[in-house]
This record gives C-alpha cells, sequence and structure tokens, in this order.
C-alpha cells in the first residue's frame, strides 16, 4: 500500500469516525484519556478535544513527537484507578 493510500484511508476513516462521535455526545462520567500528539494537525486535535467533552471525567494531554510507552501506560492504569475507586482523573 502506498503512502498516499494509508493517508486516503486515514481520512475516510475520521469522517465515519466524527459522525459517530457527534450521534454519541455524553458519556456520562466514565473515565477517559485522550493523548494527543504534539505533531498534530489542528484539525484531528480539534476532534480529538471534543473526543475528550464527551465524558464529565476526562483528560486531554498533548504528548511529544516520539515514542512514550510511559505516558499510555501510565494514562492506563489512570482510568483503571478511576474505574475501581470511583474517584476523578487528575
Amino acid at each position: 500500500m502506498t503512502t498516499i493510500q494509508t493517508w486516503a484511508n486515514e481520512e475516510a476513516g475520521q469522517t465515519q469516525n466524527n459522525a459517530e462521535l457527534m450521534a454519541n455526545d455524553d458519556l456520562g462520567n466514565i473515565p477517559l484519556v485522550v493523548l494527543a500528539s504534539s505533531a498534530g494537525n489542528n484539525q484531528w486535535r480539534q476532534v480529538q478535544q471534543m473526543m475528550a467533552g464527551l465524558s464529565s471525567n476526562s483528560r486531554f494531554e498533548i504528548v511529544p513527537e516520539s515514542d512514550h510507552p510511559d505516558i499510555v501506560i501510565g494514562s492506563v492504569l489512570d482510568v483503571i484507578g478511576s474505574v475501581r475507586t470511583g474517584t476523578r482523573l487528575n
């Protein structure tokens, strides 16, 4: 698959996902962490911020443009902790 085809497929998926997000506009207080790349474009970042806004118990975090598995692992553990204890995300 070419880079252009990969990009086109990703864009098509974003459009479909955006429609699904708009249809489901309330996740209540389900813990949700949205991690965004610092290299992302503004349009995609707006969508990611919208996703974070779907829950009243959410966190939106921009991470550096590199592979940081510790940030992902920490965020997953934060969500698990919030679910288990019923506390809000920090």
